[in-house]
């Protein structure tokens, strides 16, 4: 090789390392960017085993539960966007001690089972949600009226049964309840820009059914093509060590878990369009003081998808 072959192969890789270099050195501002009149489609299905005892007794419970969220931007102003988000889908199968049951929207049955009049009741129905660009829930308006209807359902059972089933509906899926439900969601974004192989961490309270609060980690592995894939790793403890009324029970949560997964944003919204997810928590439900307890032990694998 002459030294004209040699200089030019020596520039030739000087010019493909500093590019590389450049390439991975480039950092990204994740915010939510929407615009008004965007739609998005979002369908999340949770599968879980739950296995628990309660008063000496064995509870083994299996199910899944689906839910489509339509995303239909009304305005955007200065980084703050109000979104209409609507129940398109809804999907709740469980196996254990009641039984079985299955309710599925798209081909409901004839004759509605009493434990899936809820989510039946969730179908069609519309929140609007007020997100600033991290993500945050600035407001949530509408949910006593989607409550209300939901309840129609139960119109004809017993009122202490009634009253019961609308607490459970409004710890499931009250203000504070969707709005940690979106934040799980949105809620994700660094203050910084990152690039490949940067992390940063969020914690977000989860107060749908059992409170948790999870502490995660994102590292941002691939950006390109206008998609950055995350990996995510979680701790997850008890949100509160106050007691939570359930069924007149007063119990606090002795529990702890991890949760791992994937998930894809695209970078120009800064809407999360696929996750995968496993979570494992386990611990004891300490109730009334601690005058029983009830160990718990669950599972969660959880997906989110895009649909067009």
């Amino acid at each position: 090789m002459n030294l004209f072959q040699k200089t030019v192969g020596s520039m030739l890789l000087l010019t493909v390392l500093v590019a590389s270099a450049a390439f991975h050195n480039d950092k990204v501002t994740f915010r939510l960017h929407l615009k008004e009149g965007d739609s998005y489609r979002l369908y999340n299905l949770i599968d879980q085993d739950i296995n628990q005892v309660v008063m000496g007794q064995e509870q083994a419970v299996k199910q899944k539960i689906g839910m489509g969220y339509r995303y239909d931007v009304l305005s955007a102003d200065d980084g703050v966007y109000r979104v209409k988000v609507t129940y398109y889908r809804i999907y709740f199968e469980q196996s254990g001690p009641m039984g079985d049951i299955l309710y599925d929207s798209e081909n409901p049955p004839e004759t509605l089972p009493m434990q899936a009049k809820g989510f039946a009741g969730l179908q069609g129905q519309s929140l609007t949600l007020t997100f600033n660009e991290m993500g945050l829930v600035q407001d949530v308006a509408g949910v006593d009226e989607m409550l209300a209807n939901v309840m129609k359902q139960f119109e004809e059972i017993d009122p202490t049964m009634k009253a019961q089933v609308e607490q459970g509906l409004r710890r499931q899926f009250g203000a504070e309840a969707i709005k940690s439900q979106m934040e799980t969601m949105f809620a994700i974004y660094p203050e910084e820009p990152v690039g490949v192989g940067d992390t940063w961490s969020k914690d977000i309270v989860l107060n749908t059914g059992l409170p948790l609060k999870i502490a995660t980690t994102y590292r941002v592995e691939t950006i390109e093509g206008g998609r950055a894939e995350l990996s995510v790793r979680s701790n997850i403890t008890a949100a509160s060590d106050e007691p939570m009324n359930m069924g007149g029970m007063e119990i606090v949560l002795d529990l702890s878990g991890t949760q791992k997964g994937t998930a894809a944003m695209e970078v120009g919204s800064g809407m999360v369009v696929a996750s995968e997810m496993e979570q494992h928590v386990s611990g004891d439900m300490l109730v009334n003081d601690g005058a029983m307890t009830w160990p718990l032990d669950m599972k969660t694998k959880s997906s989110l998808q895009l649909e067009q």
